[in-house]
């Protein structure tokens, strides 16, 4: 039986699989693996009301590098002023990929938001783009936003993970 690949249940915390068994992280970073019936799960748009997104995705071949650029320049801006510095590692000539841009960005936003509030001031906040993958014939690629601040307090991450 196929699983779920470990980035997949990572952007999908809770998600419940076919028969009932969610995928939960007990630590940041977890790879996790949840066996799921591929044949039993809707295809197409029927696919996001499954994962109740709330409205219809907007699935078009586009960069993530356009997605993530104009992301950087606001977050440059303000992590200057918060005495932060940043790094960026964006690959822009890479082949479009199948993305929710409107999507893409708002994760993207919340990531980089996230990491401006409450990284202290003297850390590093950095976006990797590019990252790639061929698994099964089929060619991925992905973004990783990081930060040198504190994470999460343990006693908080059963909240989160």
């Amino acid at each position: 039986m196929p699983t779920v690949p470990p980035a997949t249940a990572l952007f999908l915390p809770g998600l419940t699989a076919v028969g009932g068994e969610a995928a939960n992280s007990t630590r940041p970073g977890a790879e996790l693996s949840v066996p799921v019936s591929v044949e039993s799960l809707p295809t197409g748009r029927e696919a996001y009301a499954w994962l109740h997104l709330g409205r219809t995705p907007e699935i078009a071949p586009g960069q993530i590098f356009e997605v993530v650029a104009p992301l950087m320049q606001t977050t440059s801006a303000i992590a200057q002023e918060r005495q932060l510095a940043v790094i960026q590692n964006l690959l822009p000539n890479l082949p479009e990929v199948w993305i929710d841009a409107a999507a893409l960005s708002e994760v993207l936003s919340n990531l980089l938001d996230n990491a401006l509030k409450y990284a202290p001031p003297g850390a590093l906040i950095w976006v990797t783009g590019g990252l790639v993958q061929t698994l099964d014939g089929q060619f991925f690629q992905g973004i990783a936003i990081g930060d040198t601040g504190n994470g999460i307090p343990l006693i908080d991450q059963p909240l989160y993970f």
